[in-house]
């Protein structure tokens, strides 16, 4: 996967760690999917944010992951794209 490989079946989560004392989680902030057969996973936001972005697969007995950070802006599509690694 580490190879530049499109990996279908994978699970995409977009999430925030929200660490300001006194903050409300914001609804529907945490999402996750699984990849398409194009390596491709598809979200949805009403607001803008900066979100964590955390990949999953696992084949056979090998867990690959990676992780990286993504900005939505209203009105765009944002796009990135994460190594997973063993």
């Amino acid at each position: 996967y580490s190879n530049g490989n499109l990996v279908n079946g994978a699970t995409v989560s977009l999430s925030q760690n929200n660490t300001i004392p006194g903050t409300s989680p914001i609804p529907n902030l945490t999402q996750s999917h699984s990849t398409d057969a194009s390596g491709k996973a598809e979200f949805t936001y009403r607001y803008e944010a900066i979100l964590d972005v955390n990949v999953t697969k696992t084949s056979g007995n090998d867990t690959y992951t990676g992780s990286g950070v993504i900005r939505l802006l209203r009105g765009k599509t944002e796009q990135i794209t994460v190594e997973i690694i063993k």
